[in-house]
């Protein structure tokens, strides 16, 4: 399966320094909302884009001088979601055998933007492992997907293989993204184990309403996430996963703050017992397990169809007085209930 859709405009060979000018003059060319159009990204781009396989999105496909393939587009599927996108497909595609440089290297790009004033956080999936990065500045908001390269020095580097540039639409909630306190964003996880009992829940609009959040498509997999960080400092996302056809899973990942060595007893994210209080009103089962080489616990919980995974982490160790604290909560629908 292609990455990219064939496009009907060809875009002339590129140089990587080439490619990352034209990068950057998206990113601040297109700082407002009006900015967000076919006629805009030509200018910035000097590149022309025609209409694609996709309805509503229009292309300029080429290659740059190592032969990899780029495509800058831009798609409009309402008046209020409009999104460039900017994809490097041999780059996902990653062939250790070609030994090819990396077209636009990750750190490169993130001291650029952090130069230029933007806000950042990386952007976890399941179990809290880093999936891409988000910047942000004002309401522009970009999404950088990567994969690792190998150097010649024989490690690995981050190597952008997309990136999309949109604005982020404010909706009105009591408090509003990047930053919650732990409180609401243990109401919004209770929230969603109410809420999604059926397979038919596990829709990005269905978890929108019930966590006032917006879901980011993530282009790296079928998958799409909120993310945030708490008033208290700790950061957490929200999301759907598609893993296949019949298995779609509701995502929650509580990251802590990182404790330097000798600092003492880890952060707490948000308290395991009170969720286990809730889950047991609510008439679920629960069987408890050890997690990878016994050191971390993990719970599962069951009531009619819905099951609900919950990883932990002890602050410190539980005989010394440490507590349980939620790491990653992963909800699924076993069976189809109606």
């Amino acid at each position: 399966m292609n990455d990219m859709p064939e496009a009907q405009a060809s875009a002339p060979k590129l140089s990587s320094p080439a490619l990352r000018e034209k990068i950057l003059a998206l990113v601040q060319g297109i700082q407002d909302p009006d900015d967000l159009s076919k006629a805009r990204v030509e200018a910035l781009t000097h590149l022309s884009l025609g209409p694609s396989e996709v309805d509503g999105t229009w292309s300029a496909r080429g290659v740059l001088d190592s032969g990899s393939a780029y495509s800058f587009d831009f798609s409009r599927h309402a008046d209020d979601d409009k999104e460039v996108q900017v994809y490097l497909p041999d780059e996902k595609r990653y062939d250790p055998r070609r030994r090819h440089t990396c077209a636009l290297p990750l750190a490169g790009l993130h001291d650029q933007l952090k130069a230029m004033g933007y806000r950042d956080s990386e952007f976890p999936g399941p179990d809290g492992l880093p999936q891409a990065w988000q910047y942000w500045k004002g309401r522009q908001s970009l999404l950088v997907d990567y994969t690792y390269h190998d150097t010649p020095a024989g490690g690995q580097a981050a190597c952008v293989h997309a990136m999309t540039i949109e604005m982020t639409i404010v909706k009105q909630l009591p408090f509003s993204p990047p930053e919650l306190p732990a409180k609401q964003v243990e109401s919004i996880i209770l929230g969603l184990i109410d809420g999604v009992r059926t397979k038919a829940d596990l829709t990005e609009p269905h978890i929108e309403r019930l966590t006032g959040l917006s879901l980011h498509r993530l282009d790296s997999r079928d998958a799409s996430y909120a993310k945030g960080t708490t008033v208290e400092g700790w950061r957490f996302s929200i999301g759907i996963e598609r893993f296949a056809a019949d298995d779609i899973r509701l995502e929650i990942a509580a990251i802590p703050i990182e404790q330097s060595e000798g600092t003492g007893a880890a952060a707490c994210t948000l308290a395991f017992d009170t969720l286990h209080r809730k889950l047991d009103a609510a008439n679920f089962r629960s069987d408890r397990s050890t997690g990878v080489h016994g050191k971390a616990s993990n719970w599962r919980f069951s009531r009619n169809g819905q099951v609900v995974h919950v990883d932990l982490y002890p602050t410190e160790p539980l005989d010394r007085g440490g507590i349980e604290c939620i790491d990653h909560i992963s909800v699924v629908i076993d069976r189809a209930v109606n």
